[in-house]
């Protein structure tokens, strides 16, 4: 079913708000329908998207108005931890049998084993077998649902949410995926608005808005400066009015009474035409002011990279016939590669094709594949890693220590004094109160930023910056900001990403392909 077709209300909301207990509004009075297509629901980290799916499936109750559920909700979120049970005991739990299975695209399965642990597998096939285990079941919110999938994973996810039946709510930053919704749900500093296109056209319109807005509040600031330059003028005629009546005057020997009547008239015409011209100016301001905050302002981040000349012949990686084992040796074939200071490296492959554990091994930690610290496996060839300056931000940010604050972390390698130090975080959208924030507290996308922070603040800029699926939690806005920065960077940079969008715009100088 597409859009154009009969779409009967799967969830129907009516004066819907919610508001947390210390008064911080999240929304107000939202009356839409979400019908049986593909809802995208966009905006920037943090600004209420998580909450409002809560309060759709029922894990919070709205502060005021009405929902109607004509069917069942069902939340897959980013978050969601895994039983102690196999996977096939999840989808067993949940209905499914071997037939239902087979309804899945073809090949869904074919990179995880049903009769292992939930909590063995990794995030792309945790959510997989959550698809699985929910779909047909209801109308579905999908929190990022291509988070950790690789490039044909992610074309099989196409091809199902394609055939869906019931309702979707699909909360993404995945253009891909975007480009499949029948409507766009877009939070913005503006609140909740519906725009019953697709995510082409929505950008479309989104753009001739902001032209629009723009082009109204540049007339407003040219009206402002008018009224000014026209009230200074009529001030200054006046006057010059009131100049030359009081010298007409004195040289007709007009009597003092009469001169200071004469004075006083004069004030009050200048008080009249300062009034009336200064209503006119605040009238335009305040109109200024009117069609600026009409805009839609999406949160970016904004950084200037310290300035440094990388040494371009300087070898920060070299592996030669390099690979290691496990059970199984890892890589086929052996890997052969060179990272140099100015060069920038994308690794490719399919989920389990190693990725990660290359990125682990070369940041000097020890890991075996299911992520748990181990002895150093066996190895062969050679790899050799110079010590640089890193940023190194991977899939869980496992560096961030959930339990200090924002500034709290911050503080621990800055060497800067706190005001300056908050000021340092307003580039990356940390404002106010807002440092004081637990980490463990914060969405994925919010988290990235703090990574990003220490990256950044108060110390010299990195020579080499290693990211690993860094788009899963970050909004389109600042992704756009992280392709900037990646540009304009001049160190190395390796990465690992199944977006092909972010891939393209970071200018990757060369690849090579993983096959575990």
């Amino acid at each position: 079913m597409r859009r154009g077709d009969f779409m009967p209300a799967a969830l129907i909301l009516n004066r819907l708000s919610f508001e947390y207990p210390n008064g911080k509004s999240i929304f107000r009075e939202i009356s839409l329908s979400l019908e049986s297509g593909i809802t995208a629901l966009v905006g920037p980290n943090g600004i209420g998207k998580s909450t409002f799916a809560n309060v759709l499936v029922g894990k919070l109750e709205p502060t005021e108005g009405t929902l109607h559920r004509r069917e069942d909700v069902v939340h897959l979120s980013q978050l969601e931890s895994p039983p102690a049970q196999t996977a096939m005991e999840y989808l067993e739990s949940h209905g499914k049998d071997e037939g239902d299975l087979q309804q899945m695209p073809r090949g869904w399965f074919d990179d995880l084993n049903l009769g292992l642990s939930c909590q063995n597998l990794s995030g792309g096939q945790w959510m997989k077998v959550r698809l699985a285990a929910h779909w047909g079941s209801g109308f579905l919110i999908l929190d990022e649902p291509s988070n950790d999938l690789d490039q044909e994973s992610k074309a099989r996810l196409v091809q199902l949410l394609k055939q869906h039946r019931h309702g979707i709510l699909l909360i993404s930053h995945d253009r891909e995926l975007l480009e499949l919704c029948d409507q766009v749900l877009e939070f913005s500093n503006q609140g909740l608005e519906k725009f019953g296109l697709s995510w082409n056209e929505y950008l479309e319109s989104r753009s001739r808005e902001r032209s629009r807005l723009e082009e109204e509040l540049q007339q407003a600031k040219i009206e402002r400066q008018r009224v000014g330059q026209s009230r200074q003028q009529a001030l200054d005629r006046q006057n010059k009015r009131n100049r030359r009546g009081k010298r007409q005057a004195e040289r007709g020997g007009m009597p003092k009474i009469l001169l200071g009547g004469m004075k006083r008239r004069a004030q009050a015409t200048t008080g009249r035409v300062d009034q009336e011209t200064s209503e006119k100016a605040d009238t335009a301001v305040r109109v200024a002011f009117e069609k600026f905050s009409a805009q839609k302002v999406d949160p970016v981040m904004y950084l200037k990279i310290a300035e440094f000349e990388p040494v371009k012949g300087k070898t920060i990686a070299c592996a030669t016939d390099f690979n290691i084992r496990f059970a199984d040796w890892l890589f086929r074939p052996n890997l052969s590669f060179t990272l140099r200071g100015d060069s920038r490296l994308l690794i490719r492959g399919k989920n389990g094709s190693g990725k990660s554990t290359l990125f682990r091994i070369l940041m000097g930690e020890e890991w075996d594949r299911d992520g748990e610290q181990a002895a150093v496996p066996e190895q062969r060839g050679e790899l050799q890693c110079a010590s640089v300056r890193t940023l190194y931000l991977d899939q869980k940010l496992a560096r961030l220590d959930p339990k200090l604050t924002i500034l709290e972390y911050l503080q621990k390698g800055a060497d800067l004094p706190e005001t300056e130090l908050r000021n340092e975080l307003a580039m990356f959208l940390f404002h106010g109160d807002q440092v004081h924030q637990k980490i463990e507290s914060l969405s994925g996308g919010e988290r990235l930023r703090v990574a990003l922070a220490e990256g950044f603040i108060g110390r010299p800029a990195p020579e080499l910056i290693v990211l690993d699926e860094p788009t899963n939690n970050l909004d389109l806005f600042n992704a756009g900001f992280l392709e900037g920065l990646i540009r304009a960077y001049r160190g190395a940079v390796l990465m690992a990403s199944h977006d092909r969008f972010f891939v393209e715009n970071c200018a990757m100088s060369s690849s090579i392909d993983l096959v575990g």
